[in-house]
């Protein structure tokens, strides 16, 4: 905290202000085996679900519950046919933590407590017991660090045994062993006496030039249309005849107050006498 004052005050006194197990690791809680300070789990559903975000709620929703329905027996297929109690990826941490254990020297108090000395004069305390390790690193993610495999492997027992329930490959099972049932559609759900769900119909005029292409409508957007749902706006009357829903350009009637002058078609189908009259006027 000293060098992020030094660095930056503002950084400083934005960390200071908000209580430690908020951010960092010596202060998390162990109970829920997770030392992790990331929002991954939100980046990846929103990520999973961008095309669905943008639908009504009801197309939202039935995308979601497809790829819900899909992922379950996915994630429980991929880890059937794994030989192992440990799920693969907290495997590969376990075998990265064994790799250093003939870096430390042991000395044993005769039951499950070890005195771990690094080459540095490091030491730390390992309860196998408890499964707690004085560096932290085990209590928060459950798995067994470097210097609990050193003891664990001093008395000839397996590190596999002392990962936490949680990361069990049976307990991976249980999470995804409930499936996801189709469903019909929806021309063969109840009928139902509420109001018909449409869209909303308050829409404000965005900045900007207007979109050239429309959105594709969903079924109950078309539904809408079909049951009255239409678009307020300013309604037009005609300056030629007065009614609504022309305008002048369009109108088919006759201004009766504006004298239309007779085109050369029209003359020409008067008759002679007609004609002659109107030359010798």
């Amino acid at each position: 905290m000293e060098k992020l004052k030094q660095f930056n005050v503002e950084a400083y006194n934005w960390v200071i202000a908000r209580h430690p197990r908020n951010w960092a690791r010596s202060h998390f809680r162990t109970w829920p085996k997770c030392d992790m300070l990331l929002n991954n789990l939100c980046e990846s559903y929103n990520n999973v679900i961008l095309k669905a975000r943008g639908k009504p709620i009801i197309t939202m929703l039935e995308i979601i519950r497809s790829i819900m329905m899909k992922r379950l027996h996915t994630q429980r297929d991929k880890l059937v046919n794994f030989v192992g109690d440990i799920c693969p990826n907290i495997q590969k941490i376990l075998e990265n933590n064994k790799r250093g254990v003939h870096d430390y020297m042991l000395e044993w108090n005769g039951d499950d407590k070890f005195e771990v000395k690094g080459w540095s004069g490091d030491k730390w305390t390992v309860e196998l017991a408890c499964q707690s390790c004085s560096c932290n690193k085990w209590d928060l993610t459950g798995i067994p660090c470097v210097h609990a495999i050193a003891c664990i492997f001093f008395k000839r027992e397996k590190a596999e045994d002392y990962v936490d329930y949680w990361y069990k490959k049976t307990t991976y099972l249980k999470a995804y062993e409930f499936m996801l049932n189709p469903i019909k559609g929806s021309r063969e759900w109840p009928q139902t006496d509420l109001n018909l769900l449409v869209p909303w119909t308050v829409k404000s005029k965005k900045p900007g030039r207007p979109s050239l292409h429309g959105r594709r409508l969903e079924q109950d957007e078309l539904d809408g249309k079909k049951y009255g749902l239409k678009r307020h706006g300013t309604k037009y009357s005609c300056s030629n005849c007065g009614v609504t829903g022309h305008n002048k350009k369009s109108c088919t009637q006759t201004s009766k107050n504006v004298e239309q002058p007779m085109s050369t078609t029209s003359k020409s189908k008067l008759p002679v006498s007609s004609l002659l009259i109107d030359l010798i006027s």
